[in-house]
């Protein structure tokens, strides 16, 4: 009867330790993905979970075209909802000529965000950890950790973001992209190291498809 009832816990044991692996394979390749969102438009196509509200803008908030722009996504429920769980996503491509390498896109993006930040009146300052290079669906690319730290009009709190960005060039089509993910946090930055912070920009870029 023992054995009997060893065997039996063996065999629920094992049940459960497939169970698991089973959920894990399906996570880690793109299962729990099954329910995003596409997104395509101005040459590239990728996907992004629901929920979130997107839109489109040009560099430095002006009008969108084909040559340059941005596509930011966000689950941020307003101003004063900010927490770790709040996240925002962008992309912005770019065909300029003044586009000499790929750490100049990473620039590209850093000024947007504090022309942006001027033009809402909101102080803003960033910390930006060394550039890592490295690769993104076979193209070269560069990644880097960044903390901005901004000082929002009546508030007693600063308002700060921790995330990576990356760059890189299609070299198929020649168009350059610089990328973002971002996790807010009022009066001090989240708790996110940097390869937790790049492991969750990859979740998105992993279904980038820009030809």
């Amino acid at each position: 009867m023992i054995e009997k009832i060893k065997e039996k816990r063996q065999y629920i044991f094992l049940g459960l330790l497939l169970v698991l692996i089973t959920a894990g394979n399906y996570y880690l390749n793109g299962g729990a993905k099954a329910n995003w969102v596409e997104a395509t438009g101005y040459g590239f196509t990728m996907l992004h979970p629901p929920g979130i509200t997107p839109w489109t803008t040009g560099l430095d908030e002006e009008n969108v075209f084909d040559l340059y722009g941005n596509y930011q996504a966000s689950s941020m429920s307003g101003m004063m909802g900010f927490n770790f769980d709040n996240k925002e996503f962008g992309v912005t491509w770019v065909t300029m000529e003044d586009v000499t390498s790929l750490e100049t896109l990473l620039d590209i993006h850093y000024h947007s965000a504090e022309v942006n930040a001027d033009k809402r009146d909101r102080g803003f300052n960033i910390e930006l950890e060394p550039i890592i290079e490295s690769t993104l669906n076979g193209h070269e690319a560069v990644y880097q950790i960044h903390i901005l730290e901004l000082d929002m009009p009546g508030e007693d709190k600063l308002l700060y973001a921790k995330g990576a960005a990356a760059g890189w060039t299609c070299e198929e089509t020649g168009v350059s992209y610089v990328s973002y993910l971002l996790m807010w946090n009022w009066g001090s930055p989240p708790r996110v190291s940097a390869s937790g912070a790049i492991d969750a920009l990859n979740q998105y870029l992993d279904t980038f498809e820009c030809h």
